[in-house]
């Protein structure tokens, strides 16, 4: 009996790791451990010797317990190997199809430029502020959240300082960094240039075109015939954290959805 109620302690933290961790694997190690523990136990009360079959259990429930805490780390260092290895990714497929060296420099200064702020509290202390409205074509997929940095936009392209930063929600609430977005005024700009901006070889996408609708209360307001702010300018995306098989540049991204919009707490 003694033995039992010890078997089925450590039979818990042995669980441990598999409810909380979330890690199939451990299922294996709990069976292993499990009967390892239990035939030690068999033997040392054959010798009677209670004080080592005490020193066992300690010993096996904090085996477990580093276990599951290790498990936990493994997660977050697994998330961040991930992110680096989707940059690599990125950058070998864009090679592949377009063998743009110095394109692909711009791309890795943009990524250099933006890992920080995988962490949304950095975008919001190096000034960018998120607009709250979640954007998503039933057709064509998503972008998400928009977060703006005033200060970047203006009549000139500077891949290491965006002016938006495009966020997808997630399940937990959380947002995930997942493009770049450079946005150009076009009134200052078609004053001193003679075509549209690029980012390198690419041209940006032309958002000139403004008509007027009738808001809810009967009144005409501006609005950017092709989406974005209600303002003449030139605008591109580059999905440099998130796979995007419609082209790296695409507007929209059909990997995103603002399906989770609802759990990101705006305030």
């Amino acid at each position: 009996m003694f033995i039992l109620s010890r078997y089925f302690l450590v039979s818990f933290f042995a669980f441990y790791p598999y409810f909380f961790a979330g890690k199939k694997k451990h299922l294996l190690l709990i069976f292993v451990m499990n009967q390892t523990y239990y035939s030690l136990n068999i033997k040392i009360m054959k010798t009677n010797n209670k004080k080592l079959a005490f020193m066992a259990t300690g010993l096996m429930i904090s085996v477990f317990i580093f276990a599951a805490c290790s498990s936990e780390k493994m997660e977050e260092l697994e998330a961040d190997a991930n992110k680096s290895k989707t940059a690599v990714m990125l950058t070998e497929e864009f090679d592949l199809k377009a063998g743009n060296t110095v394109q692909n420099q711009i791309l890795a200064e943009i990524r250099k430029a933006t890992a920080r702020y995988h962490r949304f509290d950095a975008a919001v202390q190096d000034g960018y502020a998120l607009d709250p409205h979640c954007v998503e074509h039933p057709e064509f997929g998503g972008m998400g959240f928009h977060a703006i940095h005033y200060d970047r936009i203006g009549p000139f392209v500077n891949p290491s300082e965006p002016g938006v930063l495009v966020y997808e929600p997630s399940q937990n609430g959380k947002l995930k960094l997942v493009a770049a977005e450079f946005l150009v005024p076009a009134e200052p700009w078609d004053s001193m240039n003679q075509g549209p901006p690029m980012l390198g070889e690419i041209e940006f996408d032309d958002h000139r075109e403004i008509i007027y609708v009738e808001n809810e209360h009967g009144e005409l307001v501006p609005v950017n015939a092709k989406g974005g702010p209600p303002f003449p300018h030139y605008q591109i995306h580059v999905w440099v954290w998130k796979n995007n098989p419609n082209g790296i540049y695409s507007p929209f991204n059909p990997n995103v959805s603002c399906e989770y919009a609802g759990f990101v707490n705006i305030n």
